[in-house]
C-alpha cells in the first residue's frame, strides 16, 4: 500500500508538471484528489489493512494528500497569476510560426 502511495504521489506530481490550464487543473484534481479519485480510493481502503499497518498508511497517506493540494494550490496560483500578468496583453495578434 505504501508503494501505491508513492507512486499516485510521484505520477499526480510528474502530470502536474505539464499542466497549461486551468481545465486541465481542474481534471487533475478529480482524477487524484476527488471523490473517486485515486487518493481517495486508497484512503477509503484503510479499513481493509490490519490494524497495525493503518496508523502507517494512514499517516502516509494524508502527508501524500497534503503535499498534493498544496501543489495543487500552488499550480492555480501560478496560472492565475500568469493569466493576469500585466505583461501579456491578449488582445495581440498571435504570432506566426
Amino acid at each position: 500500500m505504501l508503494r501505491t502511495l508513492q507512486e499516485i504521489e510521484c505520477e499526480a506530481l510528474g502530470r502536474l508538471d505539464a499542466i497549461g490550464s486551468s481545465e486541465e487543473l481542474a481534471r487533475w484534481r478529480s482524477e487524484f484528489l476527488g471523490r473517486s479519485g485515486a487518493l481517495t480510493v486508497v484512503l477509503r481502503n484503510l479499513g481493509s489493512l490490519d490494524p497495525d499497518q493503518r496508523p502507517v498508511v494512514g499517516r502516509r497517506a494524508n502527508e501524500s494528500k497534503r503535499r498534493l493540494e498544496a501543489a495543487w494550490d500552488a499550480k492555480r496560483s501560478a496560472l492565475r497569476r500568469r493569466v493576469t500578468d500585466p505583461s501579456v496583453d491578449v488582445s495581440l495578434p498571435g504570432r506566426p510560426t
